[in-house]
């Protein structure tokens, strides 16, 4: 028989059997593909408790380096950001070996199989999630932005372009793109001008996400905010170095600094899409036009696109590496057990007070 809720019976004598129904509190996991970037296929063992219902796999791919100046003759352009995919409900089987690939900073405009970012195959072709790669940046012309073709997901964000040098015997370097995340789309490194200072890198993951400004006269361009509008890194001046972006925001352009090593441009930062520590990347600052030398800011881990050298009176400004890809792998165990409790109460009379549930008299 059922009871209703709160209510207090007599019995003189009687045996009841409770039975309690007691399943665990099921918590997300969530597994991070970070290392090894650029080596190619890797190996992944499917955890034993992975279930697909409810599971989501994301990636971001690699960022472009930014390009090499040429000594008073150009600035360089910066890199583009990475793409970003996401699946869901991947069936897999618990135990099973998987290949996979977490891509390294392109450094060529077309890219090798050591850039990609793939799982689940051996080629991003065959792969079932894969994200494009951010290009590299090719002398004063700027990486290209992604496209949706060359990504392979159920949603699907492109990675932006960096921002292009200039032409001349003074000018910094473009900012790095920002790369994709899961709040939508890279923002864009604006192209240098020739003012001495680089432009900043683009914010990351859409939203509130903002392009690189472009450099003003004194000082670098700063970098765009992030998708949660943190501000970008702010650009260099004569009295002090350009800002490293944070929270997925770009780094700051970096400005002259006659006779020293101080026009770099600012790092990108990185988000937190997936966890305190793991998301979306910035693109870096482009290089000052310095006396020495000038070279760019990195892009942001991950998929931060770098920012290019700026023109230098003696030496080439090098280009700041793009950050690398990401897979992130979240589930919800499966449970494989549900522990069934049962206890004999003995009541000898007196009162017994029920409290919602169900009692079984046997």
């Amino acid at each position: 028989m059922k009871f209703s809720p709160v209510k207090t019976f007599l019995f003189p004598l009687a045996i009841f059997v409770f039975s309690f129904s007691l399943a665990p509190h099921a918590f997300a996991s969530q597994i991070f593909l970070t290392a090894n970037p650029g080596t190619g296929n890797q190996t992944f063992t499917v955890p034993a408790d992975y279930r697909a219902a409810g599971s989501t796999i994301q990636c971001i791919g690699s960022g472009g380096t930014g390009g090499t100046s040429t000594a008073n003759t150009t600035s360089a352009g910066g890199g583009s950001g990475g793409a970003y995919a996401k699946i869901f409900n991947l069936s897999l089987t618990p135990g099973a070996t998987v290949t996979y690939a977490v891509g390294g900073s392109a450094t060529t405009t077309g890219g090798t199989i050591a850039n990609e970012t793939y799982f689940n195959g051996t080629a991003s072709s065959t792969a079932s999630l894969s994200c494009a790669f951010g290009k590299a940046a090719a002398g004063v012309s700027a990486g290209t932005a992604t496209l949706s073709a060359n990504s392979k997901g159920t949603i699907i964000f492109n990675g932006n372009s960096g921002g292009a040098g200039t032409s001349g015997a003074v000018g910094g370097g473009g900012g790095g793109g920002g790369s994709a995340g899961p709040h939508g789309l890279g923002r864009v490194a604006l192209i240098s001008t020739a003012t001495r200072g680089g432009s900043g890198g683009g914010g990351s993951d859409g939203l509130q996400a903002t392009n690189g400004a472009q450099p003003a006269t004194g000082q670098g361009g700063s970098g765009g905010n992030g998708y949660s509008g943190t501000l970008g890194g702010a650009g260099g001046f004569a009295t002090g170095a350009a800002a490293a972006g944070t929270n997925g925001a770009g780094g700051g352009g970096g400005q002259a600094f006659t006779g020293t090593n101080g026009g770099t441009g600012g790092a990108g930062g990185n988000d937190t899409a997936f966890d305190a520590t793991h998301g979306a990347g910035g693109g870096g600052g482009g290089g000052g036009d310095a006396t020495i030398s000038d070279p760019g800011g990195a892009g942001g881990t991950y998929g931060g696109g770098g920012g290019g050298g700026g023109n230098s009176a003696s030496t080439n400004g090098v280009g700041g590496v793009g950050g690398q890809g990401i897979i992130v792998i979240t589930y919800t165990p499966a449970q494989t057990l549900t522990n069934l409790v049962s206890s004999m109460l003995h009541v000898l009379g007196g009162k017994v007070r029920i409290m919602g549930g169900k009692v079984i008299v046997q």
